[in-house]
């Protein structure tokens, strides 16, 4: 082999490696092409924008169960009032 191949093949092992190494880390699932990112990022936004309309729904089921609880106090005190002559405070 002529000294001018030799030093050719010797200035492109870094940039060969380089390759061997991308084609390994893509192949063993480590680097992820661009779309697959983008679906990735897709999916997360989903899972985001879900469990925020979750979060906003138990927000209002707890305003209606705080709601409930206090009618629920009212009547029982207006029950209670009515037995002893007395009226109850809203």
């Amino acid at each position: 082999m002529d000294p001018a191949t030799l030093h050719y093949l010797l200035d492109q092992v870094p940039t060969a490696a380089l390759a061997l190494i991308g084609l390994w880390m893509f192949g063993t699932g480590k680097l992820h092409s661009d779309a697959e990112l983008k679906a990735l990022r897709k999916d997360l936004d989903v899972e985001r924008a879900a469990h925020e309309l979750a979060r906003a729904a138990l927000a209002t089921a707890s305003a209606r169960a705080d709601a409930g609880i206090r009618a629920a106090e009212l009547v029982a005190s207006a029950v209670e009032g009515a037995r002893h002559g007395r009226i109850p405070e809203a």
